[in-house]
């Protein structure tokens, strides 16, 4: 959206600090937005390995180790 924001602002006769200041805009929503959601992914995997490593340290599968 924002490389079309800018193809719009300086090959346009549109108003180009506008159409520029939008498109800045727009890259500084998708750099926040892919930061978001590659920490959600980690925490999603931490989450995951957690839960992993919790099942294997009750005392049902311990005991099995055990033996």
């Amino acid at each position: 959206v924002a490389g079309v924001m800018i193809v719009l602002g300086i090959f346009t006769p549109l108003n180009d600090i506008l159409f520029l200041i939008i498109a800045a805009f727009f890259i500084f929503l998708g750099i926040r937005l892919n930061r978001k959601a590659k920490i959600a992914a980690i925490e999603t995997e931490v989450s995951e390995e957690e839960a992993e490593a919790e099942e294997i340290r009750q005392p049902e599968n311990v005991n099995s180790l055990l033996r």
